[in-house]
C-alpha cells in the first residue's frame, strides 16, 4: 500500500541520516585522535548545510556544535583554493 511505502521511505531516510551522522562522529573522533587537537565546533558548508535534521543528528553523534555555513561558502572556498594554485 501507499501508506506502507511512505513508512518504509521515511525509515530508510532516517536510517541513512543516522548512518551519515554516526560516520561523521567516528571520523571526527579519529581526526582528533590522530592530530592531538580538539575542536568544539564542526562547520558544515554546501548544500548539506541546509539539512537541519542531518545537522542536528551530526551534533548528537559528534558531541560538537554544528555551524551551518551559507551555501555560498562552498563556492567562495573553492574560488580561494583555485586562486592559490
Amino acid at each position: 500500500s501507499s501508506a506502507a511505502s511512505d513508512v518504509y521511505k521515511r525509515q530508510l531516510i532516517n536510517s541513512v541520516y543516522h548512518s551519515l551522522a554516526y560516520c561523521y562522529g567516528e571520523a571526527f573522533r579519529e581526526l582528533e585522535s590522530l592530530t592531538g587537537q580538539h575542536w568544539d565546533k564542526l562547520y558544515i558548508a554546501g548544500g548539506g548545510a541546509k539539512n537541519a535534521t542531518l545537522n542536528e543528528l551530526t551534533a548528537h553523534y559528534t558531541g560538537k556544535q554544528v555551524v551551518a555555513l551559507p551555501i555560498e561558502a562552498t563556492a567562495i572556498g573553492n574560488l580561494k583554493i583555485q586562486m592559490q594554485i
